[in-house]
């Protein structure tokens, strides 16, 4: 068997003589498949290494053993990156990678004692996914930690790790209950504390200040509900970046942030964008909703209806709870309003672009797109021709030696010109959100 950096089309069309291989399209990235073999999951085992007991080098001349990030992208033979949350209707949800190797050698196998990292393969160890272009540029695909390593004892041996993102860690992460207090935090502020408790590094976290202040907490439950629950308040953003930085953005990020208003990247049938492989679309009814019914802690029921919506469409009533630790029902009522001002109209939407990376020279827009970065498609198949600003949810990959296939999930792109205390004017084109 051979690895990522093995020969892709020696394997396909077989060794000399025979049919010649065809010539890539371009230089696909190398694909780098690292491993903290005895890493600490509270720890950020970044650079090229860390001190650990037993195992690292003092001053460079006692030798206590080596164990740090490995690369191990030659034993590796497919992974497949599947993002949690691919809909801003759905709450913060982990991501996961799996990844398979070949393991005729008998390395990773926890139970072989012979092994060079005998002892230190284990659950809840770092795993970092990187793509590696020729000129030394590299793009973060992926990021998190082993959650089961599975032995394929088969007639070709294997082992398979799962793994999912720091989203998970916090979903795991019980918080104690404290007195009610903090009342007042921005957001952002709130964030930060929860992760202070749940031992999240420093390191790995990227919080906007936020917009809304927050009430008292008194906590009691896991970091990521906890955490969630803030999030909602905000109508604001949760994940893990591909370096495995924890990242909270406010909620006027898609309005304001340049990347979220200036197209990152085209996809068109014209010969002159991305080649799209799907797009697929949906006009749904299950995501309509003209009334919210929100309740904050301690607070009263606010209802936000769309009337016209509603005699048009039957009462479609908002399922989830946002806006729950807000500190007055004035920004209850208005976060309802919001809710019902966003989806009370079915639109046709297009929730996701699936692009066969292998097949066009795309590398550097592809793999560049982030969480929140407005693309726009052009799509003509005769009685219809379509152009439509998208907003990125996600990015998912399915890399083997043969192809790299990526599903960049989206939602409708907003135009939008916020007022902002300090920035906008009040005669300008902003209004206040």
């Amino acid at each position: 068997m051979t690895g990522f950096y093995g020969d892709v089309y020696g394997d396909i069309y077989g060794a000399s003589p025979g049919p010649a291989a065809p010539a890539p399209v371009t230089t696909r990235p190398r694909v780098s498949v690292q491993m903290a073999f005895g890493s600490a999951t509270t720890v950020d085992e970044t650079g090229a290494g860390w001190f650990k007991l037993n195992s690292s080098l003092l001053d460079g001349i006692d030798v206590l053993g080596s164990v740090a990030w490995v690369e191990i992208a030659d034993d590796v033979t497919s992974v497949e990156i599947r993002p949690g949350q691919t809909s801003n209707l759905e709450a913060a949800a982990p991501s996961t990678c799996t990844i398979v190797v070949d393991n005729f050698s008998g390395a990773y196998d926890p139970l072989n004692t012979a092994s060079p990292y005998a002892g230190t393969i284990d659950v809840g160890q770092h795993v970092w996914i990187k793509a590696i272009n020729d000129d030394g540029a590299v793009d973060n695909l992926w990021r998190g930690y082993i959650d089961d390593v599975i032995p394929d004892y088969g007639f070709e041996p294997s082992v398979t790790f799962t793994c999912s993102d720091g989203l998970a860690v916090l979903g795991r992460a019980g918080v104690g209950e404290i007195p009610a207090q903090f009342d007042g935090d921005r957001t952002g502020t709130r964030i930060g504390r929860i992760l202070d408790a749940a031992l999240w590094p420093a390191s790995l976290r990227s919080l906007a200040t936020g917009l809304m202040t927050v009430q008292a907490d008194t906590y009691g439950d896991y970091a990521l509900p906890l955490i969630q629950r803030i999030v909602d308040s905000e109508a604001g953003a949760l994940y893990v970046d591909g370096a495995g930085v924890l990242v909270f953005s406010d909620r006027l990020t898609p309005y304001v942030n340049p990347r979220s208003t200036t197209v990152q990247a085209t996809f068109s049938d014209t010969g002159t964008g991305i080649e799209m492989e799907q797009l697929p679309a949906s006009l749904e009814r299950g995501k309509t909703f003209n009334e919210a019914r929100l309740t904050r802690v301690g607070g009263v029921e606010q209802v936000a209806v769309s009337a016209a919506s509603r005699d048009l469409y039957g009462l479609q009533t908002f399922p989830g709870q946002v806006g729950t630790m807000l500190r007055t029902d004035a920004d209850v009522l208005a976060m309802a309003y919001w809710v019902v001002s966003q989806y009370n109209t079915p639109t046709v939407r297009f929730p996701e672009i699936v692009v066969d990376a292998t097949t066009q020279d795309a590398w550097t827009q592809l793999l560049g797109l982030r969480k929140l970065d407005r693309v726009h498609v052009d799509r003509s198949y005769g009685p219809v021709s379509i152009g439509r600003d998208l907003l990125v949810e996600s990015v998912g990959h399915t890399i083997t030696q043969e192809r790299w296939v990526m599903t960049v999930a989206t939602r409708d792109a907003e135009s939008l010109a916020p007022f902002i205390l300090g920035t906008s004017k009040l005669n300008g084109p902003n209004r206040l959100i």
